[in-house]
């Protein structure tokens, strides 16, 4: 795992509450705010990778041409 440095500002009561939650399981406040940036990130929808979320679309059982088309340009409403 490759980490990055970075700086974050933090309202008091938000640092307060991370020095806790690390104190509580027993980590580095670093790694406590990994670990929820983490599983809020996993909870979030990742971005469309446009093209290339087509790749290998033909080889798919069951694909047709309208699951192309919604790839492409979205779903009717």
């Amino acid at each position: 795992m490759s980490l990055h440095r970075t700086q974050v500002l933090l309202e008091e009561w938000q640092h307060v509450r991370l020095k806790e939650a690390a104190a509580d399981a027993g980590v580095s406040l670093s790694e406590m705010l990994r670990r929820i940036l983490s599983e809020e990130l996993e909870r979030m929808p990742r971005k469309r990778q446009g093209i290339l979320a087509l790749r290998g679309i033909g080889k798919r059982p069951g694909v047709r041409l309208k699951d192309l088309d919604e790839e492409l340009y979205g779903s009717e409403p």
